[in-house]
């Protein structure tokens, strides 16, 4: 693997680029789910408003039936004498469908301690449609893009004038009944008292006397035996507190307000829980079954007395984004991969333009400034350079002689001869025709002369028809030397050592 200089700024440039764009796709499927999350909350938050919004529907019809002149004047007619001839006692309560389904035209029962009969029988008429208007509303109101009902919720009216509480369910009276509404001090239900029962506190109790709805702090419910919130709206007829609409929520059953049904899968990486701010209690709603680091937190007041806190576990933020995790090492990897193959097919190109085809050695190309500016550099730190200027004797007559494959032959055997008795730090060029330099990094002189040695043994091995001659000159550049001037030195050499060689013969 060619790991240049290009090669690396190259790789860096690309992973930085796929990184940010990754980066990119991240932090907006982050905030995307920050997003979502405040959705989930806003849709169990809506819920609990569909439901007060029922309870104030509900309260609003019966003050409407209670304002009739009929009720006004408190006429006792057949129809009342009739109810209180279906009146149903156990122990200490009266009522209606206390054991079982005996008045059809009451869905719920109704359960009380006062005796008087007439005093409470006026308005089962009017209760009799709780149910239906309860249902009617509870199909008709619609929140968002989805509908939502407490299924099988518990909700009652208490009347404080008459003293009795009405449920919208049937309920053993026998096996349970709902003592803390019923107690009263003689004449009337005491509200105050009765709604701290439920964990409604002195600051909200003073709302609901001002005609607010309240909620209720979670508390255990003792009908149900579950954990549950109360949603109660008052009721005014006369300018006094006649009743209230109470609803009755399972937090079991409120958790399924906040579900969202397009992404099941996050459900089993989120945390989801319900905080009462003023006891401190939380209620887990869902819980991951196994849980490395939340990557992303959220926490809203959805009431008065309650946060929702929501804990979205890392793994979903992996596994939601391993197709982009695979894609980016995928296109990180091939687009590094095509840079390398780039580079390399740039350097072999730019190795063929300075690389002599018959020697493989370099051709005078690679003779530039910066080498030249190199060699200064090594020269000028004492680092010993040594040029060596070589040319094939008498080419001409073995190419008039023997032919010019034979003449080709002679350079390329030389050129190897060069090739194999250098270091890769060290440059073996053809400067064209016979005409050979070598330019020694970090050796002396006298390295020269061994290195020239051993061309000429390369050569008594590899030139079996002994063909290749040469001459050459040996010079160690000084501070101050340009190649250029290195150069002719070692060409001048070279020519003294041809001059002697034929004095010799």
């Amino acid at each position: 693997m060619l790991l240049t200089k290009s090669y690396k700024k190259g790789i860096f440039i690309t992973m930085s680029l796929t990184t940010a764009v990754l980066a990119f796709f991240l932090w907006n499927d982050y905030q995307g789910l920050k997003n979502y999350l405040g959705y989930t909350v806003d849709k169990g938050r809506s819920a609990i408003f569909a439901e007060e919004y029922i309870n104030q529907k509900i309260a609003l019809n019966l003050i409407k039936s209670f304002s009739i002149s009929e009720y006004k004047n408190k006429r006792t007619d057949s129809n009342v004498l009739s109810i209180c001839n279906k009146m149903e006692s156990i122990n200490d309560i009266y009522g209606l469908n206390l054991t079982g389904h005996k008045y059809p035209k009451l869905a719920g029962t109704l359960q009380t301690k006062n005796a008087s009969c007439e005093d409470w029988a006026r308005d089962i008429k009017y209760l009799s449609k709780f149910n239906s208007q309860e249902e009617a509303i509870s199909h008709e109101y619609s929140f968002s893009n989805y509908h939502w009902k407490v299924q099988d919720s518990i909700r009652y009216y208490i009347d404080f004038e008459n003293q009795y509480i009405y449920i919208n369910k049937l309920v053993d009276s026998s096996q349970y009944i709902f003592n803390n509404w019923l107690r009263y001090n003689g004449e009337f239900i005491d509200v105050d008292n009765n709604a701290r029962s439920i964990k409604i506190d002195d600051e909200a109790l003073g709302s609901l006397h001002d005609g607010q709805s309240i909620t209720s702090h979670i508390y255990n419910d003792g009908y149900t035996g579950e954990k549950i919130i109360s949603m109660i709206t008052p009721l005014f007829f006369g300018g006094k507190l006649k009743g209230i609409i109470v609803t009755d929520v399972s937090i079991n059953e409120l958790a399924k307000a906040f579900y969202t049904f397009d992404r099941p899968f996050l459900w089993k990486y989120l945390t989801l829980s319900v905080i009462d701010r003023n006891s401190s209690e939380e209620i887990n709603f869902n819980q991951p079954d196994k849980q490395l680091f939340g990557i992303l937190t959220y926490d809203k007041d959805i009431t008065r007395y309650y946060t929702v806190h929501l804990k979205l576990d890392v793994q979903y933020f992996i596994l939601n984004n391993a197709f982009l995790f695979i894609l980016y090492i995928f296109i990180t990897y091939a687009l590094c991969r095509y840079l390398k193959y780039q580079i390399s097919k740039n350097e072999v190109l730019s190795l063929e333009n300075i690389t002599d085809s018959m020697t493989g050695l370099y051709n005078r190309k690679i003779l530039t400034q910066t080498l030249d500016a190199r060699l200064k550099s090594l020269t000028e730190k004492n680092t010993p350079v040594t040029i060596i200027a070589l040319d094939c004797d008498k080419l001409k007559t073995i190419n008039d002689t023997l032919g010019h494959h034979m003449g080709d032959k002679a350079i390329t055997l030389l050129g190897d001869a060069i090739q194999t008795s250098i270091r890769k730090s060290d440059y073996g060029i053809r400067l064209g025709g016979d005409e050979f330099c070598i330019i020694l990094i970090d050796c002396d002189i006298e390295r020269g002369f061994v290195t020239i040695d051993l061309i000429k043994q390369k050569l008594k091995v590899s030139d079996t028809d002994g063909i290749v001659n040469f001459s050459y000159g040996c010079y160690q550049m000084k501070a101050g030397d340009t190649l250029s001037n290195a150069q002719i030195i070692a060409d001048e050499l070279l020519y003294k050592h041809k001059k002697t060689k034929s004095k010799e013969k």
